[in-house]
């Protein structure tokens, strides 16, 4: 097809095709990209094989300015257009490779940070270590660094027997809750918290879970909504109820009427 569009094109107006193609191989962008590496901008250099207008020289000195590696796809100069599909697969892949850069670039930068922050408290540099050495990539981004550390701390001293450590805090939106759970890890652990949080009314949006199984250590973090303020008399009873379940005791049932009903959310 493109073929055939340049020999239509040419038989119809031979010095415009050839004026064209002239621009395309003298056209000198060396300021531009100079521009584009100075902002540091992510660029995708792409080049087709048989390309018979742009030369191998011009994708090879595009891949040395960016430090790009480039990519080569089978086909001649207009592919992009003749081949509409196989462009979309090629910027669809480049993207989900650009994404999961920044993922790790974002996760490293999370590492560093929690570092710092837990060296500003009373845990000791071979507990931060036991810590940050089993953390997972996903669980570093469930959470802003601060909010994370503030987890951690919960973590030590580690708990000893049936000895259950919880704490909440407002986060985000007006009535939001982040619920944290830290005891040694067992089955239904994560079961048990929701259980009692939604059985007092509160309305669960999400679920961090991180584990050491070296240290026989859990801890749950539960993002929570209430359409109304939370009187603290109801974070007592989740806490004696959650202590309770955790040390296998009978959990008493929920007021059958919380005094606040969970918020009307569309996820």
């Amino acid at each position: 097809h493109a073929q055939q569009a340049f020999i239509e094109n040419a038989t119809r107006d031979p010095l415009r095709v050839a004026t064209t193609a002239l621009v395309a191989v003298s056209a000198d962008l060396r300021r531009e990209m100079a521009s584009l590496a100075a902002d540091d901008l992510p660029v995708t250099v792409l080049w087709s094989d048989r390309d018979g207008v742009i030369p191998m020289s011009a994708f090879d000195t595009f891949c040395s300015t960016f430090g790009a590696e480039g990519q080569v796809v089978r086909d001649g100069h207009s592919w992009l257009l003749a081949s509409p599909d196989a462009f979309g697969d090629v910027l669809e892949n480049m993207i989900h490779v650009r994404a999961a850069e920044h993922r790790a670039e974002a996760t490293v930068a999370t590492t560093t940070t929690l570092r710092e922050l837990l060296a500003e408290t009373s845990l000791t540099a071979p507990a931060i270590s036991r810590l940050m050495s089993g953390v997972a990539p996903l669980w570093l981004l469930s959470a802003p660094a601060t909010v994370l550390a503030a987890d951690l701390t919960l973590c030590h001293p580690r708990p000893q027997g049936n000895e259950l450590r919880a704490a909440v805090q407002p986060v985000g939106a007006k009535g939001t809750h982040r619920v944290t759970v830290v005891a040694g890890d067992r089955a239904g652990l994560l079961a048990d918290t929701i259980a009692i949080l939604t059985g007092e009314g509160l309305s669960v949006a999400s679920a961090s879970v991180m584990t050491w199984p070296e240290m026989a250590l859990a801890l749950h973090a539960v993002t929570v909504h209430a359409a109304a303020p939370v009187p603290q008399r109801v974070w007592d009873t989740i806490g004696e109820r959650l202590q309770a379940a955790h040390r296998g005791e009978p959990v008493a049932d929920s007021p059958a009427a919380p005094e606040f009903a969970p918020a009307d959310r569309t996820e």
